[in-house]
């Protein structure tokens, strides 16, 4: 009996590992059409602790177009997503947005506003904002046609906005929005 049960042990191991195929009674060989609980699992995403300047620090990457042409947007990131307005353009995460969905704001040709969404697996602690709080104002809300609020910490010049989620389970990192303020018009 210790052998077969060590051979439905080593069977059962090798199809979930999809090295060779099984033909034990009542098994089917491993093949390109096995079930999805056989597929391979996507990688784990280790969580990514952010702090308040690296998230500011993304200005630097996003925000030079600010003021810009909406073309200088599409010559850098390609053609966005479709989107349900002229005054968006959307793309999600690439190599070239460093993994996040980005939000450009046009007005008149222009953009005016970027917003940086945080990846699966980025969080920065609330905590660590509140503590930096002579660096913003703070407001508070529901989301329009919702009932899910929001905290946002905003930069006293009104240029950065760190905004977060808040819900029955916790205050979550979303997004960070730049606008161009008065120096970069």
């Amino acid at each position: 009996m210790p052998a077969a049960s060590e051979k439905a042990r080593a069977c059962l191991l090798s199809v979930f590992l999809g090295m060779i195929s099984c033909n034990a009674p009542g098994t089917r060989p491993v093949s390109e059409d096995r079930p999805a609980q056989f597929e391979e699992q996507k990688p784990v995403i280790e969580p990514v602790a952010l702090t308040v300047d690296e998230v500011l620090n993304w200005r630097r990457r996003f925000a030079d177009l600010l003021g810009k042409n909406k073309d200088a947007v599409a010559a850098r990131y390609g053609d966005p997503e479709p989107s349900e307005g002229q005054n968006t353009l959307t793309y999600s995460g690439s190599d070239k947005t460093f993994g996040r969905g980005v939000t450009f704001g046009i007005v008149n040709s222009r953009v005016e506003m970027v917003k940086i969404f945080a990846k699966h697996g980025d969080s920065l602690d609330v905590v660590n904002v509140v503590k930096r709080a002579s660096a913003f104002t703070f407001e508070t809300g529901t989301y329009r046609d919702s009932t899910k609020a929001y905290f946002v910490a905003l930069t006293h010049d009104k240029r950065n906005a760190i905004q977060f989620s808040v819900s029955d389970s916790g205050v979550e990192f979303t997004s960070v929005i730049f606008t161009a303020g008065q120096r970069e018009k």
